[in-house]
């Protein structure tokens, strides 16, 4: 009796642990899948424009590659240049001053832009801020970038 209750129990553990292998087994199918999808996804280049929060500035835009869009969603710290803009209403000289707007992503924290307002030829150590806060209050506008790969010569 007691060696009958002891293949039961050895039986019954098998039977668990196919339970588990067969759940396991199915688990590691789907993140298989879910990691081809991930090298499926084509990169993407993206422009954003700020909203028109701020009355001083017009909206300013910038275009990143997709390299450069990839470290920003990943949280680094990134600065770049946007297009920049001129002075809707030219000054009474009529100069119509062109501004570059400077952009600092995850630098407050992640998901974080500020965009900076400065003349180009000068670095001011308190730059006029256009827009501070999260990057999802931005229009992003993604592209899919065909990725051509260069063909191999003969050897």
């Amino acid at each position: 009796m007691d060696i009958r209750n002891e293949l039961n129990q050895i039986k019954q553990s098998i039977e668990t642990l196919h339970v588990d292998l067969s759940q396991t087994k199915s688990e590691l199918r789907k993140l298989r899948l879910v990691i081809q999808d991930k090298k499926r996804e084509k990169p993407k280049e993206v422009t954003l424009t700020n909203p028109m929060w701020c009355y001083e500035w017009d909206q300013m835009t910038i275009d990143l590659d997709p390299k450069t869009w990839k470290s920003v969603k990943n949280g680094d710290l990134v600065v770049a240049s946007g297009r920049g803009t001129r002075l809707e209403t030219p000054l009474p000289n009529g100069d119509d001053r062109f501004q570059r707007d400077i952009w600092t992503f995850n630098k407050e924290w992640k998901g974080s832009v500020i965009i900076e307002m400065a003349e180009p030829e000068e670095l001011p150590e308190m730059p006029d801020i256009a827009y501070r806060g999260d990057i999802e209050y931005l229009d992003i506008v993604e592209t899919e970038v065909q990725v051509t790969r260069k063909k191999r010569k003969p050897l």
